[in-house]
């Protein structure tokens, strides 16, 4: 039987297995980088949907078959056709919404619909349908999902970006900051330490910087030392890519430290690149003293490969992470047509152990669907259990592996990046993450009356290193910005593995 719930997790994101204790990233150099704290997340089955006990219907098979199709989108709509929306948007999401439970289950959809009614009673007989939009993202704001999308935008704003003033350099002795050899009293009239982060001067040499994730972070900064007050203005950090915007190259520094640009995790038949080629990387990084990694703007694409790269490189494959699936006839005819929709446009699905049998779904074969709505958990038992598949009873990774990453380091390549946090060998360079990485890229469906397009994730997942991270982000050991950041970056690793 083809079902598309069966690898839902793997189709554009994914991983699994359960953790029992807190997991902590060690330290590279003393005192430099900071040791990091990864508490348990609470158990997954804490959201893991029970069709049972709803009272919402799931659509009936004709009208899900019709949502697939793109509509125009009118320019007023009624506040019948609303209504009629509102209902399709609400059945649509309990039956398809992967991390359905995780922002509140049926008491805060159903409150949100409520509320979404209520505004159309208000509004007379009919509205703009850009009016529409503001209304149904404004009510569903609560879902902080950036796998998820009303009308191709997120329904909330992202809060935490980081902000730092470039020019303010800060040294370290004990546990006391210096600013310009003048010892550090207070940033924003706050505690020092909470904004102080490592980071790298022009040369590479350790530094810190003062930087800030919370809300409003930009503006006018206040720095007091023992004798002078200095302000300036914030900028929002951004690692920038210059040079080559290459998909994919291995190059080298000057002393011989192997650069891996993997520029996307996504490829057509029409690129000239393939999957197996990114495979060369882990011959590359086995043989090499360090590798540094370039995820700067690796937008993602499949996860599949970041396990089977993890897999080569370290016995095993990622198993700190769960997944919640569901299967409803929701989930498998809407992912059904976006999977068929990708494959015509020669998008290229693969799992990398079709050789112990994990294939994707085959469109050739006659689509099966579920007698009743079901979910699930993935672990990293159930995934691999029976497969023949080779796998270390201890895994390690034996190269020293440096990531430069920024905020547009997003999807499969944070997943990538979480992944590899369970080593103590990983070293991540830049800046925060997207923070998109707790729900797969899913499904796309049209309400009916307005033809506003929905983009719903239909998988959740759950780790030590994403769990309540998605819209903040992975945050880096070394804080870096501009476009110098990988000069710096080499400069310090060299130093670091005495490359002269």
């Amino acid at each position: 039987m083809k079902k598309y719930v069966c690898l839902l997790p793997f189709l554009l994101l994914g991983a699994c297995d359960d953790n029992e204790q807190a997991f902590e990233k060690e330290v590279f150099t003393e005192e430099f980088i900071e040791e990091k704290e990864f508490p348990d997340p609470p158990a997954t089955s804490d959201y893991l949907p029970d069709f049972t006990e709803t009272e919402i219907p799931e659509l009936s098979l004709d009208t899900l078959s019709g949502l697939t199709e793109e509509r125009p989108m009118p320019e007023t709509v009624t506040a019948d056709d609303m209504r009629a929306d509102a209902d399709t948007f609400l059945r649509a999401m309990r039956y398809g919404f992967g991390p359905y439970e995780f922002y509140g289950g049926d008491e805060a959809f159903q409150a949100a619909d409520r509320e979404l009614n209520e505004w159309i009673e208000s509004q007379g007989q009919s509205v703009s349908t850009l009016t529409f939009i503001g209304k149904l993202s404004d009510v569903y704001s609560f879902i902080e999902d950036q796998h998820f999308a009303i009308a191709g935008f997120p329904p909330f704003i992202k809060e935490a970006i980081p902000h730092s003033v470039e020019d303010w350099a800060f040294t370290k002795e004990g546990n006391t900051y210096f600013f310009e050899g003048e010892e550090v009293t207070s940033v924003n009239g706050e505690e020092v330490s909470p904004y102080m982060r490592p980071s790298l001067s022009e040369d590479g040499e350790e530094i810190y910087r003062a930087v800030s994730m919370k809300n409003g972070g930009g503006g006018k900064w206040a720095l007091e030392t023992e004798e002078e007050t200095y302000t300036s203005f914030s900028n929002q950090m951004t690692v920038k890519q210059n040079g080559s915007q290459e998909l994919f190259s291995i190059s080298e520094t000057d002393e011989g430290i192997p650069v891996i640009r993997f520029g996307t995790f996504k490829f057509t038949e029409d690129h000239d690149l393939t999957f197996e080629d990114l495979l060369d990387v882990v011959d590359v990084i086995e043989g090499a003293p360090a590798a540094i990694l370039d995820l700067r703007n690796n937008r993602g694409g499949s996860t599949w490969f970041g396990t089977r790269v993890i897999h080569d490189l370290t016995g095993a494959p990622p198993s700190h992470d769960e997944s919640v699936w569901i299967d409803t006839n929701t989930v498998n005819l809407f992912m059904s047509e976006r999977v068929e929709g990708h494959m015509k446009e020669g998008a290229v699905y693969k799992t990398f152990y079709e050789d112990y049998g994990l294939f994707m779904p085959d469109l050739s074969e006659e689509f099966k669907l579920p007698a009743e709505p079901d979910s699930g958990i993935d672990t990293f038992g159930t995934t691999w259990a029976g497969t023949g598949v080779e796998i270390s009873e201890t895994p390690s990774l034996e190269t020293p592996l440096y990531i430069l990453m920024n905020e547009n380091s997003a999807s499969a390549s944070e997943m990538l990046i979480s992944d590899l946090l369970e080593y103590d060998q990983t070293t991540l360079i830049g800046t925060a993450t997207r923070g998109a990485y707790t729900s797969n890229a899913g499904s796309l469906f049209y309400l009916p009356h307005s033809g506003i397009d929905i983009h719903m994730p239909s998988t959740f997942f759950v780790s030590p290193y994403s769990f309540e991270r998605e819209a903040v982000g992975i945050e880096p050991d070394i804080w870096l910005s501009g476009s110098d950041a990988m000069e710096r970056a080499v400069k310090w690793i060299e130093e670091k593995h005495d490359i002269d």
